[in-house]
């Protein structure tokens, strides 16, 4: 069935207006913190010689590291920070921004998604679980600010560094984030040529290709350019229509152009675009004997991304400098979500996205005799606009398939922000092992909404039946059920201290207290047609405010054979941002959901006992709990039936004590590296991992249905590089054990506690690469 063009409002065509007014202003990306490795042109991570690469060309050879070799100057720095080098992202295997949980210590990712292109993030328990939602973990790509976890899934071919941050930014660079930053930078063209090309092919049809190219075009003049394409067939099968789903269907490319006419100016412009077919997310019911999805209802996928940015960097003179970013950002997305895994259609979507951004930003960075200082100036403004057919129904909780209804509705929504900030951080230097550091920053920002909800069958009491749903679902709306129009605005401060001290050249400890917000807003979930939807979709919820206090040690030992690191944290949570579900009554609703904390451990630790054999682990603890819920408890009790053999309890809403969703109590990984000892000409590496995660639920609720059992996967990888350094063939396989566990589940009760639909989504299965690639 065809797909309609849906009517909208008008979205604002001001920003590439925006582009050509303030592309030739001074503008810095968000990098006070970023390119902290590359700053000092050495590889932080210990096992990769890109340093010794690129000195001849080859950026990213992965050979495993020597011991004179220093393993960072991440050490240096006094906050919690993983850095991947490219080389170091190769060598592990990673192939998108997805596959960095486990690798990274308290930051937990689920391991499917709606669609592939959304990707949520949860540091500390720090998260957001909604899709449509603000990352509470705010993801840069060359600056560029993400606003939505929709379009946050990153392939990685072209890539200079990943960096993640632990605990509060936004003192010293870009947009506020909550629980911490992951900043990708893809590479940059300079004098040095570099072409990578590289074609791969695994089980499920998997096919890959690639290339990247850069270097100079003229005097002073740069340019690279990059594309990749991934396809993969499904990993499942919806049985009902007879086609494949949780495909890969991807397409993106990046464009850069460099101009540096003097030895102080450096401008870089940059274009990138994305063009996504995969499919939407099959949902499999669990009330059926297979793993299969069985919804009439295909989950269709139509996603388009595009950015473009003009950097600046402006040396003053050898103490000052000033830079900037100016950046464009936008999306549009037609899906068909299978939310439930219903036969019946229950609960499913047809939506439509589309997102504008616009950000600017400012920096001045001082470098004096023992004062350090960023100071700097941000704008951003989002135009977010949705228009969603939901197939409610009316009666849910029965598996009689002559009484199910459905309250069919259409809801276009206008969501508007206007973000500016302004920030600084000092870092005072009293004595050559002392450092001091003190940082502020001020937010404020206005939102609105302008959401109206209309009925698609014409007269009460507004029903369809299983006999024309579909039909009904895409037909024009009818009468409006309400609509609202409101704004409002936030201010915030956001402060930060720190101390540490190096007691040795290997030996580092701080101390630091840190905050961070989470932007406020309206609900984007409303969709019932009574008062109570209206007054959900009119009433905002507040800023997110994050505590953060922090401990820590860094050390290095034996010349650069060793390194552990061990951090303590505790974190306080006002006006949590929940979006939950009423599984009675399904219902999905966002609102503050009262005080929050958690505490927990990481550590992490690289070992290199002899030249060739490297050693990584990390393992982490968390404790994160909603101490005080401001709504009201709700529960259904429900005696035993055939389905669940002993008397059980449904919670309707969060509750006070309840674990935050997405916080795994224990994580850990152990990986090695280890460059055979064989005489061949070229080297020979094999790498391996293993993964752990303890249980956790995947909403406040709590509910056992919503609860994802203990995780271990392990993961392997042979590569082998020519002598030459032109040719590598790289042989990987994720979950090698071939085991699938049931993730994001729901259970939806009728009156008797028996199970009107159970459903579920499944971790991907053993997954094989083989792979090949060409440097010059």
């Amino acid at each position: 069935m065809a797909f309609q063009t849906y009517p909208r409002n008008a979205i604002k065509r001001r920003l590439l207006t925006h582009l050509f007014l303030t592309g030739g202003a001074l503008a810095l990306a968000p990098q006070a913190h970023a390119n902290i490795a590359a700053e000092a042109e050495a590889d932080t991570d210990a096992g990769t010689s890109s340093a010794e690469g690129a000195a001849n060309g080859d950026t990213e050879l992965v050979v495993v590291g020597r011991a004179n070799e220093r393993i960072g100057q991440v050490q240096e720095i006094p906050i919690s920070i993983t850095s991947l080098s490219g080389a170091k992202l190769e060598q592990q295997g990673i192939t998108n921004i997805r596959e960095l949980g486990n690798i990274v210590p308290n930051l937990f990712q689920p391991r499917t998604a709606v669609s592939y292109l959304n990707s949520s993030f949860f540091i500390r328990g720090v998260g957001e679980t909604d899709a449509q939602g603000e990352p509470s973990v705010a993801v840069y790509v060359d600056g560029i600010y993400t606003p939505k976890n929709l379009g946050s899934q990153q392939e990685l071919l072209d890539i200079e560094r990943v960096e993640i941050f632990r605990g509060p930014q936004g003192q010293a660079f870009g947009h506020s984030a909550a629980g911490g930053a992951i900043l990708i930078t893809t590479n940059t063209p300079s004098e040095t040529p570099v072409l990578k090309a590289q074609i791969g092919y695994g089980n499920y049809n998997d096919t890959r290709a690639g290339f990247a190219v850069s270097g100079p075009l003229a005097t002073n003049v740069y340019g690279g350019l990059s594309a990749s394409y991934h396809y993969r067939g499904g990993l499942d099968r919806n049985v009902t229509v007879g086609r494949d789903v949780n495909t890969i269907d991807y397409l993106a490319g990046r464009g850069k152009l460099r101009f540096t006419p003097t030895d102080k100016l450096d401008i870089i412009f940059t274009l990138a675009g994305v063009r996504d077919r995969s499919t939407a997310r099959g949902v499999q019911n669990l009330l059926y004997n297979d793993q299969d999805a069985h919804n009439q209802i295909f989950p269709y996928n139509q996603y388009e991304q595009w950015s473009g940015n003009v950097e600046v960097k402006y040396e003053i003179n050898d103490q000052l400098r000033l830079r900037s970013l100016t950046g464009l950002y936008g999306f549009n997305q037609t899906a068909f979500f299978d939310n439930t895994g219903d036969f019946y259609g229950r609960g499913s979507q047809l939506v439509r996205y589309e997102d504008r951004t616009w950000q600017q930003e400012l920096q001045l960075i001082a470098n004096l005799d023992k004062v350090d200082i960023t100071t700097g100036l941000y704008a951003f403004r989002e135009e977010w606009h949705t228009n969603r057919r939901a197939n409610t129904a009316t009666t849910p909780n029965t598996s009689n398939p002559a009484s199910i209804g459905y309250l069919p509705v259409y809801s276009v929504i206008q969501q508007n922000t206007d973000n500016v900030a302004l920030y600084g951080e000092a870092k005072v230097h009293p004595v050559e092992a002392l450092t001091v550091t003190a940082g502020l920053r001020y937010n404020w920002e206005r939102h609105s909404q302008q959401n109206s909800l209309s009925y698609l069958v014409a007269a009460a009491p507004y029903r369809s039946n299983i006999g024309n749903f579909l039909d009904v679902l895409y037909s024009d709306p009818k009468s409006q059920a309400w609509s609202v129009d409101k704004r409002k605005s936030w201010g915030t401060w956001s402060p930060k201290f720190a101390i540490d001290y190096r007691w040795t050249p290997g030996v580092l400890t701080y101390a630091s207290y840190s905050q961070g917000t989470k932007s406020a807003g309206y609900d984007y979930r409303a969709q019932t047609p009574n008062a109570a939807g209206q007054t959900q979709a009119s009433t905002p919820y507040n800023p997110e405010r994050v505590t953060n206090y922090e401990v820590g040690i860094k050390t290095e030992w034996l010349n650069g054979r060793l390194r552990a690191n061990l951090t303590g944290f505790y974190i306080d949570f006002k006006d949590v941002q929940i979006t939950t579900t009423d599984p009675a009554l399904s219902i999905t609703r966002r609102f503050n959901a009262g005080q929050a904390s958690t505490r927990g451990l990481e550590f992490e630790a690289t070992a290199i006992p002899v030249d060739g054999l490297q050693f990584d682990f990390n393992a982490s603890y968390l404790d994160a709990r909603l101490d005080s819920f401001s709504g009201i408890e709700t529960r259904t009790p429900y005696a035993a039936n055939a389905y669940i053999p002993t008397a059980f309890v449904i919670r309707n809403s969060p509750f006070t004590g309840a674990k935050l969703p997405n916080a795994p109590e224990w994580q850990g990984r152990i990986a090695s590296t280890w460059k055979l000892p064989v005489d061949l000409p070229g080297a020979l590496v094999l790498q391996g991992d293993v993964n752990y995660q303890s249980s956790t639920y995947t909403d406040a609720n709590n509910n056992f249905s919503a609860q994802l059992p203990a995780q271990t996967y392990v993961n392997a990888q042979v590569g082998y590089t020519t002598e030459d350094r032109h040719w590598t063939g790289t042989l990987s396989a994720r979950n090698l054990a071939n085991v699938r566990y049931a993730q994001g589940q729901g259970y939806t009760p009728d009156s008797a506690g028996l199970p009107v639909y159970r459903s579920t989504n499944y971790n991907d299965p053993r997954t094989v690469l083989f792979t090949i690639t060409y440097r010059q």
